[in-house]
């Protein structure tokens, strides 16, 4: 019987059978007041009783219902979906960021190193034709621009008179070159418009710029024999930054799949080892739902989950000693 005193207002279940027949009240244990009993205290009681049965009953109805459509639940709501998630997120923020750094950066590198190049060669070849071109040695000029121009990554190599006229140009590889400009060169010679298409300013002595030759982007510079005796052009393929590029961009790639595969494992290994105790925790308490009150909790370990295992293995004790007094009492 729930009793309430009005004195200290305290609440607490006094067992009926307890009560001397025909009390009409009670003494408080706490504030020893007397507490009046209410003159139905009987039908009340069942009535209580009644009122609790209807909401065990429904509450088992629910946990049951619960259990049957527990399938249902989607992947959103399991541990490892909110832990891949979170690190997928990172992952792909961090790479991107990653990615567009270098992608934003390390051509600008790679083309000022290719300029840088370029223009090394052109020098050296200037200072070393100087004297061939102002001595009309054109053998001596040729065999020069013959050497620079099988170097690995060099398109062409060209040099003028001072008057602007042409006096060699040679491909490096005519493979790379589209198939009917290589034609072309072979029948007609190297194309003299390829000189103007980076032509030096006026009081400069370099010019640089980035050209389509034979369907290839070519970076061109020009340098200024010393004496403006002539002008020597040396063109560098554009392709092989893009293969640089992915060259240098391989390591990094590994290093993100591995941390990523690394990352991956220590969630999976982390996710399974939370999962595999609180499905085991479900499964025995969806069987002390069904009424199942002998299955114990066999869950070892340590932490929060053993914890909660303890916790619910306290709850089985409790309700199935309950259930156990109640057998008794009938």
């Amino acid at each position: 019987m729930l009793i309430s005193c009005g004195k200290c207002g305290k609440r607490y279940s006094v067992n009926d059978n307890r009560i001397p027949q025909g009390a009409v009240s009670v003494r408080c244990p706490y504030c020893e007041a007397s507490v009046p009993l209410s003159a139905s205290r009987l039908p009340e009681k069942k009535h209580k009783e009644s009122e609790l049965d209807e909401t065990f009953r429904e509450k088992s109805e629910s946990a049951v219902e619960r259990v049957f459509l527990k399938n249902t639940a989607s992947f959103g709501g399991s541990i490892v979906f909110r832990l891949f998630m979170p690190f997928i997120l990172v992952v792909l923020t961090v790479t991107s960021c990653i990615l567009y750094s270098y992608f934003f950066s390390v051509p600008k590198l790679i083309e000022d190193q290719i300029n840088q190049r370029a223009f090394a060669l052109s020098r050296t070849l200037s200072s070393a034709i100087s004297q061939p071109l102002v001595l009309r040695n054109y053998l001596a000029v040729n065999q020069s621009a013959a050497l620079y121009a099988e170097l690995p990554g060099v398109a062409y190599v060209s040099v003028q008179s001072r008057d602007g006229s042409l006096v060699t140009g040679l491909f490096g590889s005519m493979d790379r070159f589209d198939q009917n400009f290589a034609r072309d060169v072979l029948a007609r010679g190297f194309p003299v418009e390829i000189v103007h298409m980076n032509p030096i300013p006026e009081k400069a002595t370099v010019s640089a710029s980035n050209i389509i030759v034979g369907g290839r982007k070519i970076h061109d510079i020009g340098v200024a024999v010393r004496g403006n005796s002539g002008v020597v052009h040396v063109g560098l393929f554009m392709d092989d930054i893009d293969a640089a590029i992915m060259r240098s961009l391989r390591p990094l790639v590994a290093v993100i799949v591995l941390i990523f595969v690394a990352g991956a494992m220590g969630i999976w290994w982390v996710s399974s080892s939370l999962s595999r105790p609180l499905k085991k925790l479900t499964r025995t308490t969806e069987a002390i739902a069904l009424g199942d009150f002998d299955k114990e909790v066999q869950i070892h370990g340590k932490g929060e989950i053993m914890d909660l295992a303890l916790a619910v293995e306290s709850m089985r004790i409790a309700i199935k000693s309950a259930i156990t007094r109640l057998k008794n009492r009938q």
